[in-house]
């Protein structure tokens, strides 16, 4: 799950408003649902995703593009479950619209998608896809401040999104250290856009592989590519904040790209 970082001076200073729990699970229950089985899937190559993606951008995601050419392919969890496989055009429309909602602080959008993100990501049903969203949503508030933030409240509301998306997945990950590490990647990408813009992103990559090598149990160097791509998507959307935030910005199609291309990294990574 991805902190947005610092909301921009410009955009007023209303106070952060707590969802409720019933919206939540109204939302999760008829929110978009992405059909993966009954589809036929095609391979885009980097050009033709950016072009479809500018072509398309501020529009409802076109369900029935995906970047896999083959059917879905999953792998087995902890405890002999099948492991959820997302689509990486449905997960980066999501969160490309849960970043410019947070930086606009429209938050029906920021819950929107983070929803999809969760349900898309971690294939939860609604009462888990409701209370994992809740917890990255309060993890976003606490976090969201600057300077004067929260870092322990976040790692402790993010531990709670693991603990879920640990059971829904059967992944074998501590929530703790988990959340730990999410918290770790904040902090490097905030560093990176307020502190030391010049010091380079290996810090962010290197947090960011180390997150997803404790979460999937897999080796570094086999997420390093992801870790990289989703690097470059948040250093293009700190340009469009820089720019403005204006959601007719060619650049917020640029980062729906690379967060593109960032999950289908991540989903050849994790497959057998």
């Amino acid at each position: 799950m991805r902190s947005l970082g610092p909301v921009p001076r410009r955009v007023t200073s209303s106070a952060w408003k707590l969802i409720g729990m019933a919206g939540v699970a109204g939302v999760a229950a008829t929110g978009v649902v992405v059909a993966r089985n009954e589809r036929r899937r095609r391979t885009y190559t980097p050009d033709e995703i950016r072009d479809r993606l500018h072509t398309r951008h501020g529009e409802a995601l076109d369900a029935s593009i995906c970047v896999a050419a083959e059917p879905e392919v999953r792998g087995e969890g902890a405890a002999g479950r099948v492991r959820h496989e997302p689509d990486p055009v449905a997960v980066a429309g999501f969160e490309t619209q849960a970043w410019a909602g947070y930086y606009h602080r429209r938050w029906g959008r920021v819950l929107r998608g983070a929803l999809g993100m969760v349900r898309e990501g971690f294939g939860t049903g609604p009462a888990q896809t409701a209370r994992a969203a809740w917890w990255v949503l309060r993890a976003n508030q606490a976090w969201a401040p600057f300077p004067d933030n929260d870092p322990d409240a976040a790692r402790g509301f993010m531990a709670r999104f693991y603990r879920i998306a640990a059971d829904a997945q059967g992944l074998q990950l501590d929530p703790e250290e988990a959340a730990r590490l999410e918290v770790a990647w904040w902090q490097a990408h905030r560093d990176l856009q307020r502190v030391d813009p010049a010091s380079g992103d290996e810090r962010l990559v290197t947090a960011l592989t180390a997150l997803y090598a404790h979460v999937y149990s897999v080796e570094p160097e086999r997420v390093a590519p992801a870790a990289r791509h989703r690097s470059a998507a948040m250093a293009i959307s700190d340009e469009w904040v820089a720019g403005g935030c204006r959601d007719d910005d060619p650049r917020l199609a640029e980062v729906e790209a690379r967060l593109v291309l960032s999950y289908g990294a991540l989903r050849d990574a994790l497959r057998p």
